[in-house]
């Protein structure tokens, strides 16, 4: 009778010790699975903002519609102007790009500063633009100003154009995401390669 009785609670044992590392290793796996595919260490990226092709030029002009047109009031710089948006002024930090410092009261100026604040002027002086705000980013940046792309109202894709051109580098600050963050690097590649504009003139 103790022989049967042991053999039962041995069994029994083996059974909730069996148990235990079925459920020990389906614990693992979720844990590994969560980590790898939790958003936090995903780029969060929005997929409701369309592609662009090589030419930069939006072809299909639709989806703009439902961002504010707006005048280019002033442009400070190769990667900030100012608007009027809903009868205020609105100072814009285009999303993606970081372009050379001008001369200014709390800067000093920047190889190719100058070159890329002109060739801003070209592209925006008495353009108007649609203003897009990303769904990946915040609405401003951190001294207030709101962080958008610029596409002009012929299909222009400001923002990847600075880049391809040499005016412009990739920038994501503080590890912020984007949704053309991948297309801008490619764009910031291919323009180090052919050593356009800041890559020929300031980095060797």
């Amino acid at each position: 009778m103790s022989n049967k009785f042991s053999l039962i609670i041995s069994r029994l044992f083996s059974r909730r010790k069996l148990a235990g590392w079925v459920l020990a290793t389906i614990g693992l796996i979720l844990a590994v699975f969560s980590w790898l595919y939790w958003p936090q260490n995903s780029l969060k990226i929005s997929n409701s903002l369309p592609t662009v092709s090589q030419s930069f030029y939006f072809q299909d002009l639709s989806w703009l519609k439902k961002y504010p047109l707006v005048k280019v009031d002033k442009i400070n710089d190769g990667d900030t102007f100012e608007v009027i948006l809903d009868g205020k002024m609105e100072r814009i930090r285009l999303l993606g790009i970081n372009t050379p410092e001008i001369e200014g009261p709390y800067r000093h100026q920047e190889c190719f500063g100058p070159e890329a604040s002109q060739r801003g002027k070209r592209l925006l002086t008495n353009r108007k633009v649609y203003l897009i705000k990303d769904p990946s980013v915040p609405n401003r940046g951190k001294y207030g100003r709101l962080l958008r792309y610029a596409v002009r109202e012929d299909g222009l894709f400001y923002n990847a154009e600075m880049v391809w051109e040499g005016y412009a580098f990739e920038y994501s600050p503080r590890g912020q995401h984007f949704n053309y963050e991948d297309f801008f690097k490619k764009l910031q590649s291919q323009a180090r390669q052919a050593k356009r504009g800041l890559w020929k003139t300031c980095r060797k």
